[in-house]
């Protein structure tokens, strides 16, 4: 694979992570959805989850800027990344078996999906960003 391709490969997982976690943060935090009766979880939760993947999605975003930027990924920032996605990863999953008894099926569905996706995220920026780490 030449270097180009792995430049490509890594831009686009990295915009994928800031796109999503940009999107669920802003529509947590800015849609009047009432996601507190809908999943039966408090409020506190959803500003806590929405702000948390903003800091993700900045986070992230920052990332693809350097990496068009200067063509180089310090490993230390993307070691950073794939270990805060890993562990939102189980705090998505620590949310539904904290709230066992009163979360809904639609908060289930959410956090579970969020959870696996996150951690996906995880894996492909282990295994794909990481090589543009020794690159440039």
């Amino acid at each position: 694979m030449n270097q180009m391709t792995k430049f490509s490969r890594a831009r686009l997982i990295l915009t994928v992570d800031s796109s999503a976690a940009l999107f669920v943060g802003l529509g947590i935090l800015l849609l009047p959805i009432p996601f507190e009766s809908w999943y039966s979880l408090p409020r506190s939760l959803f500003l806590f989850t929405g702000f948390v993947n903003l800091g993700y999605g900045f986070y992230s975003g920052s990332l693809v800027i350097i990496l068009l930027l200067r063509k180089h990924l310090p490993r230390v920032f993307v070691h950073l990344l794939i270990a805060a996605n890993s562990a939102w990863s189980l705090v998505c999953i620590g949310i539904i078996f904290a709230n066992w008894t009163p979360i809904g099926l639609l908060g289930i569905a959410h956090f579970l999906f969020e959870g696996v996706f996150v951690f996906v995220l995880a894996v492909l920026e282990y295994y794909f960003v990481r090589l543009v780490c020794d690159l440039g």
